[in-house]
């Protein structure tokens, strides 16, 4: 190594000022391009992946927002099923929305769900036929951007409001 090293700084030294200059310049410039490659543009490719992610769950949250009523706060749908359970609600409109819920835990009228990976018009209609066919609305849900056009769901939280 030592020998290695020496050779190096033997032919360092038998370049002129101005060639050391030189060298020292395209290294130099060779270190930040490789920064740049290596560490900075993978970063905005993230950064650019995670800001249309969120652009599309955004626009997905509006365009369905428009057809799927609320009736949070409102009472109850008139025409809701309140007789069925809460987990058969859920398995039912589970099944026909094809949406894979792998666990229910039941806490009085409530119910937090483990759902997985979704896209995010198929959780909406789940959480809206909840709501009109069985008066199960949906009380939080946590959920962050999946791979190819779906998103996770973290947390969701679903129950019945007291019968007005």
């Amino acid at each position: 190594m030592n020998e290695y090293v020496r050779k190096v700084r033997d032919f360092w030294d038998s370049l002129d000022p101005r060639e050391q200059h030189v060298a020292m310049a395209v290294g130099g410039i060779a270190m930040l391009f490789l920064l740049y490659v290596l560490m900075v543009r993978p970063l905005q490719n993230k950064v650019e992946t995670l800001e249309s992610a969120n652009a599309r769950m955004v626009r997905d949250y509006q365009t369905i927002s428009a057809y799927v009523p609320s009736g949070q706060g409102k009472g109850q749908q008139e025409n809701a099923d309140r007789t069925a359970s809460l987990e058969k609600a859920i398995d039912r409109v589970s099944k026909d929305y094809g949406l894979k819920v792998s666990k229910i835990n039941r806490s009085g009228e409530s119910a937090n769900i483990e759902v997985g990976t979704t896209d995010t018009v198929t959780l909406f209609y789940f959480l809206n036929e909840l709501e009109k066919k069985y008066a199960v609305f949906t009380q939080s849900i946590e959920i962050e951007p999946g791979d190819n056009n779906t998103i996770r769901v973290r947390k969701l939280t679903v129950g019945r409001n007291e019968k007005k």
